[in-house]
């Protein structure tokens, strides 16, 4: 039988609503480690304790940063010396990673069902396999871990979509399309310079050993997921790579009749090559002044240096 550890961050949005149906699936399994977050940097004590008890399933309740938080803690420490099996069960207001590699039923159903396989050894058929992005160079904290990279427009969307529309209760998927769906308009009718959402900023690129050049850049990301908010898939490559990575330069050219191609095109999408542009790679660097996002958290580079993209780490995660 696997052993099985639980963090749960109940200040995760989904999970400010109670944990009753959680804690009923839990009820029973005497041999499973439960951990209730007080606080994020809780979490490398948590994982060394796991990894003490020789816990070969950790499951994760919360939110993308939650998950952000424990790769940081799984891969920058290295309490495990065989990492586990990862199984994400959404409860933040935006669970990218779980819709994409972790568990989509509701959080009590999703932990009944995990458990029951964990104590029959039959998780093979279930597991998945992602590479996991590292950032070095990150201003204060050191390398980070995770799953998505944003910049720039990203950014901006998550920060407003944050002040405008989470007081309303929107899920945060939906706010933050709202959001940048909003920019775009304004930005293809002539009114872009209201938000300033959609603007370009100046950010030094250079995918695995190529020279750093800049470019005027409306939206940046990268990414180790297979799928992104509302399904898309913004990425296309003749080669594929660990990284996916994808740039919107400023101004893009006919945004509005490219979108649906950017978002939900097959691996060959005609596009214009000096707006549009994608690459898996090994590694990528930045170099530019001002915030990025990873997972949903907020991190800037230390002063001065360029912050280094890569993938070589795997982890396994639970499919459901």
């Amino acid at each position: 039988m696997t052993k099985v550890g639980i963090i749960t961050n109940p200040g995760s949005h989904r999970n400010k609503g109670g944990l009753d149906s959680l804690r009923r699936a839990i009820a029973g399994h005497a041999d499973v480690r439960h951990a209730v977050l007080g606080a994020v940097s809780d979490i490398p004590e948590i994982l060394r304790d796991f990894a003490s008890r020789e816990v070969g399933l950790l499951a994760i309740v919360g939110g993308d940063g939650t998950v952000q938080a424990t790769l940081t803690g799984l891969l920058d420490s290295r309490p495990f010396d065989v990492l586990p099996t990862l199984a994400v069960l959404p409860g933040g207001r935006t669970n990218m990673i779980a819709a994409d590699a972790g568990i989509h039923s509701r959080r009590g159903q999703g932990m009944s069902r995990l458990l029951e396989l964990a104590g029959t050894a039959d998780l093979a058929d279930c597991v998945t396999e992602r590479r996991i992005l590292r950032i070095d160079n990150v201003r204060g904290v050191g390398s980070q871990f995770g799953m998505f990279f944003g910049a720039a427009a990203i950014c901006r969307a998550i920060q407003s979509c944050r002040r405008k529309l989470h007081p309303y209760g929107l899920n945060s998927n939906v706010a933050s399309a709202l959001t940048l769906a909003g920019s775009v308009l304004r930005l293809l009718s002539g009114r872009g310079g209201e938000d300033q959402i959609c603007r370009g900023d100046e950010i030094g690129i250079a995918l695995d050993n190529e020279n750093i050049a800049v470019h005027s850049c409306m939206l940046l990301l990268a990414t180790t997921l297979d799928r992104l908010l509302l399904g898309s898939r913004p990425f296309w490559t003749d080669t594929p790579g660990p990284l996916h990575f994808f740039c919107i330069s400023y101004p893009p050219k006919r945004l509005a009749l490219y979108v649906p191609r950017l978002l939900y095109g097959g691996s060959h999408r005609k596009l214009p090559g000096e707006s549009y542009f994608s690459q898996d790679a090994t590694s990528v660097r930045l170099k530019f002044d001002g915030p990025f996002t990873l997972d949903g958290e907020f991190f800037e580079a230390e002063p001065g240096e360029e912050i280094v993209l890569s993938a070589r780490e795997r982890a396994k995660f639970v499919q459901l």
